[in-house]
């Protein structure tokens, strides 16, 4: 039971982690890249030369980057000084969904250098942590929410840890967890902000940071009270963290695939 507390607390900082890096975009129009992957395929006869396009595509996309990156530029950090960034320095988070899909082709035909291959090698997470997160906007009709609710098949989720009730059912929820249908986002009233919710974003191919955001804990310790009456003793885990903020003189960059016209 000691053992679990500790892990659940892994746990809480490994989504609530994950979930930022996935789901925070800068406001900087630079540090928003889109590659078309859809455009290269359009140009194949088979689904064999469309993969290799695709691969290929994204491929050049990330390289070009990365030799912008390693040039003087105010561009890709968000309070614009003048910077350039090593290749090397340079920490790519990908989500899996499109590595995957690349090691289906044969990398060494495709990659003509070996620094690219690695940069493949670094960082992985799963898709469900990359995504946008909710708005108002997202209230219209066809949204994600109807009223504030929760729409059953919209894949809403959770960017926090949260105990919450629906129809007196009670649910706990990660970050990264799906919200049942029913629960109330957005509202003045409600069980989740939409700073607190997301959806997955498929198009979403990997993010491109130099410095990782700082995720400090403040203290954590564990104590117990023994109630010598009854016999029975609790077990408490006690920790804080810092508030999860990137670092805006360094590069928070996303890159998407490009949507179809």
């Amino acid at each position: 039971m000691l053992g679990w507390m500790r892990e659940t607390k892994r746990v809480y900082d490994g989504t609530l982690y994950n979930v930022y890096i996935g789901t925070t975009v800068s406001p900087k129009a630079a540090q928003n890249r889109e590659i078309d992957l859809r455009g290269a395929r359009g140009n194949a006869s088979t689904e064999l030369e469309a993969d290799k396009l695709e691969a290929m595509c994204l491929a050049q996309g990330i390289a070009d980057l990365l030799v912008e990156m390693s040039d003087y530029s105010r561009e890709f950090n968000d309070n614009e000084f003048l910077r350039s960034y090593a290749k090397d320095g340079i920490k790519v988070i990908w989500n899996s969904k499109f590595v995957n899909l690349v090691r289906k082709v044969d990398l060494p035909t495709i990659f003509h250098k070996e620094g690219l291959v690695d940069k493949f090698d670094e960082d992985i997470m799963p898709a469900r942590y990359f995504g946008r997160i909710l708005s108002s906007a997202d209230v219209a009709e066809g949204g994600a929410i109807e009223g504030n609710v929760v729409i059953a098949g919209k894949g809403v989720r959770s960017r926090v840890e949260r105990d919450y009730k629906v129809a007196n059912v009670d649910y706990h929820v990660f970050p990264g967890d799906l919200i049942v249908a029913g629960a109330t986002v957005g509202g003045s009233s409600a069980q989740f902000a939409y700073a607190e919710t997301y959806v997955a974003d498929e198009d979403i191919i990997c993010k491109v940071l130099v410095k990782l955001p700082p995720y400090m804990s403040a203290f954590e310790v564990g104590t117990s009270f023994f109630n010598p009456k009854s016999l029975t003793e609790n077990h408490y885990l006690t920790f804080g963290h810092n508030t999860i903020e990137y670092l805006e003189n360094y590069p928070f960059i996303t890159i998407k695939s490009k949507a179809a016209a």
